[in-house]
């Protein structure tokens, strides 16, 4: 059985402080698929939602199975909830809930159930981890090297990568389902 790359719990949050989450790496209970390789794994979302929704032209991202990791709220008066602090977007109703923090917005989290992979599977933007485990991710898991989505990315802004080392090696897909394409 493969293992993942990534050994150290790593953690993260919002801004105001409201919303603390733990990434856990647990024991692979099957084969990960060949296409991606052992979990977790990294990227750039090019989507028009993500962009949309991080106010960003492209968004480095985690991907990783949802058993991984925790979260915890930290009300800051006896008002707050759970439900006031963490909020849902359902950006594809029935399909897509964005996670975002209800009182600094901060996004926390993209989760699907199109497939019971997906139901599995949740996407955490890098941002949002602590500098330390940003640190730990990069030196156990590597940068990111796929782009996905990178036909609806924003033009402008992939001009001003061509030849950095945000594109260089990189692995392109127009889309999830699409094969990948070296460039």
């Amino acid at each position: 059985m493969t293992s993942s790359p990534l050994t150290k719990s790593i953690s993260g949050g919002c801004f105001c402080g409201r919303i603390k989450f733990t990434i856990t790496p647990k024991p692979l209970t099957e084969e990960p698929d060949p296409a991606y390789g052992p979990p977790p794994h990294l990227f750039y979302c090019n989507c028009s939602q993500c962009r949309r929704q991080h106010a960003s032209p492209l968004v480095p991202v985690i991907r990783l199975p949802l058993a991984w990791t925790s979260y915890t709220m930290h009300p800051m008066s006896a008002t707050e909830t759970s439900e006031s602090i963490l909020k849902v977007y359902n950006s594809t109703p029935g399909v897509v809930e964005r996670r975002f923090c209800g009182f600094c917005g901060t996004s926390m989290s993209y989760w699907s159930s199109a497939s019971d992979e997906e139901k599995a599977t949740l996407y955490i933007p890098i941002g949002a981890l602590s500098d330390e485990s940003q640190n730990i991710l990069m030196e156990q898991v590597g940068k990111p090297e796929l782009h996905f989505y990178w036909d609806s990315g924003a033009g402008w802004f992939q001009k001003l990568l061509a030849g950095s080392e945000v594109v260089k090696g990189g692995k392109f897909r127009s889309g999830v389902e699409s094969e990948m394409i070296q460039e």
